[in-house]
């Protein structure tokens, strides 16, 4: 059990890069290592723009059920094979919750808002780390290990309109596909398009020294159910991949029922304070991810309503 546990922690550690900094390689996300001639210039960033944003332009609000496997080799060596459910939850700009589920009890609670972020140990005794996004950095994320940027899991499920301000295109190395480059929080991004720019197949976060992160697949892609404006349309990614190679590790992410739920999605999944309140997480158990190890590390947090006893349910 105890490893079951350590596996399941890894599923929200990793798939965010909870720190997890390794050498870059040459290939490009789904590559194949036969070259190609170009026939021609790349699309630049705003034709890739312009083909790809009507199909995700109109998520702003993302609900789904969710499927976790995470496979890879342990500290001893030992192979593992792992696997939980979950609800993924999403807002525009940075709004985001995932829970990890076992049975109907959940265990972790990953999360952020426009200006926090936060990672929930649901086991007893149970604790929660806060932090504030413009305070974080590397060196939080190197004395921590934990995830400092829950939004870097949103770059790499392909679920965000293209930026093409900064960007700039290159055929891969193979000449079959388009690789879209730009800043990231810490680095750089690189994205992976098809030839005409309407499909995304895939996503690396490296660093600044180009050292690479992680790197994400994007297979099977899904319409998206919209409540309050059932003509709208959308497709979005529902089976995503993620290959850490420092670790070895992969991990595999599986979409269910994708909804723009509108007004209806429950504002307390946002909510820190709701959160530790439904949760029953003591003041005491609370970290401050952004202080010194030497500063007092428990917040007082007020009192919230009990609705939000089960947050990321229906």
């Amino acid at each position: 059990m105890n490893r079951y546990f350590a596996a399941i922690a890894g599923i929200v550690a990793v798939i965010v890069c909870a720190g997890l900094i390794g050498c870059a390689d040459q290939n490009k996300v789904g590559e194949e290592p036969v070259d190609v001639e170009p026939a021609g210039p790349p699309l630049s960033p705003e034709a890739i723009a312009s083909a790809y944003n009507p199909s995700v332009v109109k998520v702003d609000r993302l609900w789904a059920r969710t499927e976790l496997r995470i496979t890879g080799t342990d500290d001893k060596g030992e192979a593992f094979d792992e696997t939980a459910e979950g609800h993924f939850q999403f807002i525009r700009p940075r709004g985001l919750a995932l829970t990890v589920n076992k049975l109907g009890e959940t265990y972790f609670c990953l999360g952020s808002n426009d200006t926090q972020y936060w990672w929930m140990d649901l086991r007893k005794p149970r604790n929660a780390l806060l932090g504030d996004h413009a305070k974080a950095s590397p060196r939080i994320a190197a004395r921590f290990g934990v995830p400092v940027h829950p939004l870097d899991l949103i770059d790499l499920m392909g679920i965000l309109p293209v930026q093409a301000k900064g960007s700039r295109t290159a055929w891969s190395k193979d000449g079959r596909h388009i690789v879209l480059s730009g800043p990231s929080r810490w680095g750089r991004k690189e994205m992976l398009f098809s030839s005409d720019g309407r499909t995304l197949m895939g996503v690396r976060l490296l660093t600044s020294r180009n050292e690479l992160l992680c790197e994400s697949e994007l297979g099977e892609t899904s319409p998206v159910e919209f409540r309050e404006a059932p003509d709208a349309t959308a497709i979005v990614p529902v089976r995503i991949t993620l290959h850490i190679p420092s670790r070895g590790t992969e991990v595999s992410i599986r979409l269910y029922d994708p909804q723009n739920r509108g007004a209806a999605m429950k504002k307390t999944v946002f909510d820190p304070q709701a959160l530790l309140s439904a949760y029953n997480i003591e003041s005491s158990r609370v970290r401050l991810i952004d202080q010194e190890p030497s500063a007092t590390p428990a917040r007082t947090i007020p009192p919230t309503s009990p609705s939000a006893a089960t947050p990321d349910r229906d």
